[in-house]
């Protein structure tokens, strides 16, 4: 079965008969597409991808809200019927999303009117860790982020949980990238030994320090994390994923 027709069942089943369409009600627009059985399948596909994708940022991130807030099984984060925001998600990231920058995406992340699984499921569409050609400010953007949503108590224990898989990747992908550029940083890198940088000031060494800090804070509050957090299968996948990284270190080696 493919992805778009996994989509397409799915939401086909919830839509409600009789459905009031409004023409400022994207949503209802939407499942109209949807809805209308005298087109094939990949004809309403393609409807479907052309509408959401036409959108601007303000109007699909407005399309998301409505669409949380009008079938709340979008929101549940245990629910097949989560993955619609993925659905979403991709066309955004290769719509709406390619305008803006990554920090203007990443401020989504703290917005408390949108879902957690809208978050999750853009956080999957933008592939952090197969992006080879990220500046330093975005780099630091990413991890700044990722910890940020990944500490707050305010988040669901699934989504903090989903932002530090994000975040431990990264980081592993990031470490790798600078090594092949600069093998000369691999030792420090891997000791997150800061004191053993070369003494140079140039765009890879600082990188590499901002790396180590991030690496060994991100261990931190991984278990910090995982102490806190209530669900017991969250706070045994956050466990596994600290098993992976060593011992918690009691402060960044300056």
């Amino acid at each position: 079965m493919s992805k778009w027709f996994f989509f397409s069942t799915v939401l086909l089943a919830i839509c409600v008969p009789g459905y009031a369409a409004e023409t400022n009600d994207l949503f209802t627009l939407y499942r109209s597409v949807m809805e209308n059985r005298s087109l094939a399948q990949s004809e309403r596909e393609m409807k479907v991808q052309r509408l959401l994708a036409s959108l601007n940022r303000p109007d699909f991130l407005g399309f998301v809200r409505d669409a949380a807030k009008k079938e709340p099984r979008y929101t549940d984060e245990r629910s097949e019927y989560s993955l619609t925001m993925h659905f979403f998600a991709s066309i955004y990231a290769n719509g709406p999303g390619k305008a803006e920058s990554l920090q203007e995406t990443l401020a989504q992340l703290p917005d408390s009117t949108l879902p957690s699984t809208w978050k999750i499921a853009l956080l999957d569409a933008l592939k952090l860790n197969r992006r080879s050609d990220m500046t330093e400010p975005e780099v630091i953007a990413v991890i700044s982020a990722l910890s940020e949503a990944g500490q707050s108590k305010q988040n669901s224990d699934i989504f903090r949980s989903m932002c530090f898989s994000h975040l431990g990747n990264f980081l592993t992908s990031e470490r790798e990238l600078i090594t092949q550029k600069a093998p000369e940083l691999k030792d420090a890198i891997e000791k997150h030994d800061k004191s053993a940088l070369p003494k140079r000031d140039d765009a890879n060494v600082r990188l590499a320090a901002k790396l180590i800090d991030a690496m060994c804070e991100y261990k931190t509050t991984l278990q910090k994390t995982a102490d806190e957090v209530k669900d017991d299968q969250v706070k045994a996948h956050l466990k596994k994923l600290l098993s992976k990284w060593g011992p918690v270190p009691d402060t960044p080696t300056k």
